[in-house]
């Protein structure tokens, strides 16, 4: 039986009740009998080794997610401690440095307006008296600390690189209490020195914030695999000659979206599905995954078109299994099954049985397969049963044997094609999400139907366009956020007027 190794299990239910077969229709015509008395009619010839197939593109829309309480978690270990530290030298006076630092008191919140990013950051700062120029007047005088809530906000944006822009700038300070820090009875005002440093000089904080999440978050990793797994073959056949299936990947753009909790990035792969033989030089082949590029359209729904094949002879194989020496009986006449072989030709599938018993020679049946949308399954139409025939007792059992080999047969055809349609979901989800997504990536693939399924026939073959659409995502879990950040530009210090 054809079988399609995939990842990801789903289950396609097949109602093979006997209502449904019941539905089903063959149409049998004995033919070349070679009983004394039974007239033939010509045999329906095969049809050439090559057909001609249109390639319809496929589009695989995924929208790649990742969480502002991922975000919030990654900027809340790069922002952690004492996450700046500089010293201040007063202009005319020489002698007198202090140390600032900037720690964060509380966790930092990120939130959305579906504009920007809102960015909440408790600090506190700490002024000390590094050298006076008279220490003995000031060595152990305490630290002066002060509160204060930044909201820095941002728009955000992917670049070519699939990596996370941002752009954070200051733009409230709320400060608990005025911080004054009193040396040899100046006064110097904290608070302005604060701002200064967070807005004068971007270098010192948003410049190195908006750098590292540049860095550090990207969604190249989760649509790269993505890309480059469609890319990889998928076996279609489990004898020789070994066929695979492969999607050759066209294009990528996305719309990119900053929602209420997350930021989303709606991505399109046009491909185009082939049938190849060769591996090896098909893994020469693969693109690189190109630069991110706008695109403003799309659908939530993927449309995929795959491209299967069933083997004629892989059919005569398992309904050989299943029929040959059965033996019919009706009207006290019976005869047996002894060998069946299907392939195609212009009429539609044609099945030739030959058989022994009452009737002695060889019976031809044509199949005209069709998709049921309803049931997603391939069935049959167009039933009409004839004999033709001089032997009246034959005549009788006509209406009884025709039942029973129809059922008999286009059961067994009917398990044998939608084997093959029922790989189908593992078949997509396997070409997005090749192995394991890990701890980072998990890649979803749900509400998949089957909308049509076109079938052509060629003397060998019979060749299944099958058409699909259904909804996938991806959701990056967690990046890892590598060193906190910390920034010390001491050789840079700050002058602070009196």
């Amino acid at each position: 039986m054809h079988r399609i190794s995939s990842g990801k299990r789903f289950h396609l239910r097949l109602p093979w009740t006997s209502s449904l077969l019941a539905g089903l229709s063959l149409m049998l015509i004995f033919v070349q009998c070679k009983n004394k008395g039974i007239e033939t009619e010509p045999v329906l010839q095969p049809l050439g080794d090559t057909i001609a197939l249109d390639i319809i593109p496929s589009t695989f829309n995924i929208p790649i997610t990742y969480s502002l309480a991922s975000l919030e978690e990654y900027v809340n270990h790069k922002l952690s401690g004492d996450f700046l530290e500089t010293i201040i030298r007063p202009e005319n006076k020489k002698h007198l440095e202090i140390g600032l630092k900037l720690s964060r008191t509380a966790a930092i919140r990120l939130t959305s307006n579906r504009k920007e990013i809102v960015c909440t950051v408790p600090i506190k700062a700490e002024a000390t008296i590094l050298n006076s120029g008279m220490n003995i007047l000031t060595k152990g005088l305490k630290p002066v600390e002060a509160e204060v809530v930044l909201e820095l906000r941002t728009p955000a944006s992917l670049d070519a690189q699939w990596n996370l822009v941002t752009d954070f700038d200051l733009v409230k300070t709320t400060w608990i209490e005025t911080p004054k820090l009193k040396v040899l009875g100046i006064n110097f005002d904290l608070q302005k020195t604060v701002d200064k440093l967070l807005t004068e000089d971007k270098s010192m904080l948003t410049a190195l914030l908006n750098d590292e999440i540049n860095k550090g978050v990207s969604l190249e990793k989760a649509i790269g695999k993505v890309w480059y797994d469609l890319q990889k073959p998928i076996p279609v056949s489990n004898k020789e000659p070994y066929l695979y299936l492969k999607f050759i990947c066209d294009s990528i753009a996305g719309r990119f979206i900053l929602g209420d909790t997350s930021i989303t990035c709606l991505t399109s792969i046009q491909a185009q599905v082939g049938v190849i033989t060769d591996t090896i030089r098909s893994a020469s082949m693969v693109k690189d995954l190109p630069a991110f590029t706008k695109n403003f359209e799309g659908d939530s729904l993927s449309n995929v078109h795959l491209h299967l094949i069933v083997g004629f002879d892989e059919i005569s194989k398992e309904l050989n299994e299943h029929l040959a020496g059965r033996k019919f009986e009706a009207s006290g006449l019976s005869f047996k099954i002894r060998d069946i072989r299907v392939y195609g030709s212009e009429l539609g599938m044609i099945i030739r049985l030959k058989a022994s018993g009452a009737v002695n020679g060889e019976l031809m049946a044509t199949a005209t397969p069709y998709f049921d949308s309803t049931f997603q399954l391939l069935s049959f139409k167009e039933f009409d049963f004839k004999v033709v025939t001089n032997n009246a007792l034959l005549k009788v059992a006509d209406v009884f044997l025709h039942d029973m080999i129809r059922d008999s047969i286009q059961a067994g055809l009917g398990l044998e094609l939608n084997s093959v349609l029922s790989n189908v979901p593992d078949i997509i989800s396997g070409a997005i999400a090749k192995g394991k997504t890990g701890k980072t990536i998990d890649i979803n693939v749900s509400d998949m139907r089957m909308s049509s399924c076109v079938l052509v026939l060629d003397s060998k073959n019979i060749h299944l366009d099958v058409h699909t659409y259904f909804l996938a995502d991806i959701l990056l879990k967690h990046i890892n956020p590598g060193k906190t950040l910390r920034v010390r530009p001491k050789p840079d210090p700050v002058h602070e007027k009196e």
